[in-house]
């Protein structure tokens, strides 16, 4: 064997004991690196289920309790035919959201808004055309558990303080901290949120940081007091509006109770508003909502020896 050939040997020899030994330590650290950290799968990159779910029985309970429940006491108030409402749509989208691990909902927290729903339904004088405002202890039942950057569909998905965010036709968005002065806001629908019944998203999931305007959809400088505003929603949190004013106060509408003045369903704290032969002008109380008539409008019904729309 010449020289130069026993070199040449020597050299592979060398360069594959050498990669045989880098490939060691690689394995070496990789073993370690595994052992002191182990993966822990997070809420922020769980999957989100777009296809076929399998009811949950949590969420089954939720919507039965905010949907068919009502229909069926307004069915037994006025004998029309039974209705579930959107008691579908909520059990899939609920579902949706716990079979991603996005949300979390407990059996007790649910005990409390049927125990809620039930008093709030006694008698008839609640009854009006649609559902019927969700009790206190029936808001704030969803905890969203996707931490800021992670995929949602809604933002009761995401944690507190963080919203979610979808750009026009996505399928989903990514949770996100409030957003500041200039940025848009206000102009999606949160499905999630609107099949629970769930009021106070807007304060637990803020869309700004000071305060989203529903007549310019940006993010504002939240109103002083004193300024300008036709409802409550044109004023800053901790205020309402009284006399085309931001006042100091809860933010919160004067509803009116059972047989007092009204001119709309929604400004009847139980009940509809019941025509009362001045133009524009009725009383809150119970008020039926019966199926399409001839005409192909729907029927509303009061009680009995009141004014009623035909």
């Amino acid at each position: 064997m010449t020289r130069a050939i026993w070199l040449r040997r020597r050299a592979v020899l060398l360069l594959a004991l050498a990669i045989a030994s880098a490939a060691l330590v690689g394995v070496t650290r990789w073993r370690r690196s595994q052992h002191n950290s182990a993966p822990v799968a997070s809420p922020a990159s769980a999957p989100l289920s777009f296809g076929p779910v399998r009811p949950s029985p949590l969420a089954a309970q939720l919507c039965t309790m905010l949907h068919a429940l009502p229909g069926r006491r307004a069915a037994e108030c006025c004998g029309t035919p039974p209705s579930q409402y959107l008691y579908e749509e909520c059990v899939d989208v609920v579902s949706r959201s716990l079979a991603s691990g996005a949300i979390e909902l407990d059996a007790t927290s649910i005990a409390g808004c049927e125990r809620a729903m039930v008093t709030q339904l006694s008698g008839c004088d609640w009854v009006r055309p649609g559902l019927p405002l969700a009790p206190a202890a029936c808001q704030g039942l969803i905890k969203g558990r996707v931490a800021g950057g992670g995929a949602c569909r809604s933002s009761l998905e995401c944690a507190s303080r963080l919203h979610c965010v979808v750009a026009s036709g996505a399928s989903h968005g990514r949770c996100m901290p409030p957003e500041p002065v200039g940025a848009m806001c206000g102009r999606s629908t949160d499905a999630l949120a609107a099949y629970a019944l769930e009021r106070t998203a807007e304060a637990s999931h803020p869309w700004c940081a000071d305060f989203c305007s529903l007549v310019t959809h940006r993010c504002e400088p939240a109103p002083l007091e004193g300024a300008a505003c036709r409802a409550d929603v044109n004023c800053a949190a901790g205020q309402r509006c009284s006399q085309g004013a931001c006042r100091a106060g809860p933010h919160e509408a004067q509803l009116a109770d059972t047989g007092q003045a009204c001119r709309a369903d929604f400004e009847c704290a139980r009940g509809g508003c019941i025509p009362s032969g001045a133009a524009g002008a009725g009383i809150c109380g119970k008020r039926c909502f019966t199926a399409p008539s001839r005409t192909g409008r729907a029927v509303a019904r009061s009680e009995p020896g009141t004014t009623g729309l035909e």
